[in-house]
């Protein structure tokens, strides 16, 4: 395991990796500066090849950097500097989807076969899933009349089921619904269950619902965007007041971060409440206004009932290759004993039902023994709907 971190300030930014060493006892590190004007996807993978530790205005590395690749066979003391080479060869397992979009809501298996490197396609998950309990962009600028108005634009849960509020550097205390909630109860007070209860409610209808939650997000994100230059000609001007104090511009962006959080979470309660009736049941009403509402049923898209072929007599999507089918697992040894227990006890029970039945039949009824009047057996209606078969 390992980490793939982004240090930055407003003059400069870095990737920094850490990953154990070889020995499972230690751990290994290297720095890389990003060239300027330049860009650095870390997108969940290493992405520093080489290490040239010569060059310290663009390369750290941890003490024991050169000694862990030189056992991995990774560098040479005697032919290559400091110059340590960590690019591989991901082999054949590694799909390239070079041609083709990865899209998890109309492809049930992604692949890439009309490449050298593809193998059998990978089912590759999303970015924005359910893991991803907060999410963030930091912007540094050298332009900005004070660091204090470096900004972080924050949300909580997943993305696309979030907003991003800025949080600047200067705040003296984080808005209240990023602030307080806890995972063990709900509450529609914290930022995170309001967005988390919006997108589970969401991701069951999901091409359906995202365009919703989209315009939800550009209409809050991008007021506060264009708030942005007032904000900061705001803390320029009291930068020049010459009885302006570092605690004034604090309460100013405090006031601004705590404002921008509780309008957010306004928004985006409401919209869940709109959610929740707009869509439910599988339906969706499209006029909330209208003297009769008509609901536009959602079904599952025509494309997938034929991939997993529902028009073809089968209720359940074809088996996996390798995988035992439904049918064939009564067959297993548990499955034989199971049946046969149940069938054991059946007659067990039923022998014992008669044997107590039999004996029932020569016992004095109640009314025989004067004690009451005999009541004939009360017989209950089922409640059973029995179905037969359409053609």
């Amino acid at each position: 395991g390992g980490e793939a971190l982004q240090v930055v300030d407003p003059t400069d930014a870095w990737v920094f990796h850490i990953a154990a060493d070889d020995t499972g006892s230690s751990a290994v590190w290297a720095a890389q500066r990003v060239p300027k004007g330049h860009i650095a996807v870390v997108a969940n993978q290493f992405i520093i090849r080489q290490v040239n530790l010569s060059d310290t205005e663009n390369f750290l590395g941890s003490d024991n950097l050169l000694e862990v690749a030189e056992r991995a066979g990774l560098w040479d003391s005697r032919t290559q500097g400091e110059l340590v080479d960590y690019r591989f060869d991901p082999g054949s397992n590694r799909a390239v989807y070079a041609h083709e979009k990865a899209d998890s809501t109309t492809q049930l298996e992604l692949d890439s076969t009309d490449d050298d490197n593809a193998n059998s396609g990978q089912f590759e998950r999303a970015i924005s899933m359910y893991r991803c309990s907060y999410n963030w962009v930091a912007h540094a600028s050298p332009h900005l009349p004070t660091n204090l108005l470096g900004v972080v634009w924050f949300g909580q849960y997943a993305p696309h089921a979030s907003t991003a509020v800025p949080l600047y550097a200067g705040i003296a205390h984080v808005p209240q619904p990023f602030a307080t909630g806890s995972l063990n109860k709900a509450s529609l007070d914290v930022s995170y269950w309001i967005h988390a209860i919006l997108g589970n409610w969401a991701d069951r209808l999901y091409v359906h619902t995202i365009g919703d939650i989209q315009a939800k997000q550009s209409e809050v994100e991008g007021a506060l965007f264009a708030a942005q230059p007032a904000v900061e000609a705001a803390v320029h001007g009291l930068l020049l007041t010459e009885k302006a104090s570092g605690q004034e511009v604090s309460r100013l962006l405090t006031e601004t971060s705590s404002t921008a959080a509780e309008g957010s979470l306004l928004a985006f309660s409401e919209l869940l409440m709109t959610m929740l009736a707009k869509y439910k049941d599988g339906q969706r009403i499209d006029d909330f206004h209208a003297e009769t509402l008509a609901p536009t049923k959602l079904f599952y898209p025509l494309w997938w009932l034929e991939s997993v072929g529902f028009y073809n007599g089968d209720s359940m999507p074809p088996a996996v290759e390798g995988a035992p089918a439904p049918a064939a697992l009564a067959f297993t040894l548990a499955g034989v004993l199971s049946h046969a227990l149940t069938a054991t006890f059946a007659c067990v029970a039923t022998m014992v039902y008669f044997k107590h039945r039999k004996l029932g039949d020569r016992s004095p009824t109640l009314a025989q023994k004067g004690m009451g009047v005999q009541l004939s057996p009360f017989a209950a209606p089922s409640t059973r709907t029995s179905y037969q078969q359409i053609s």
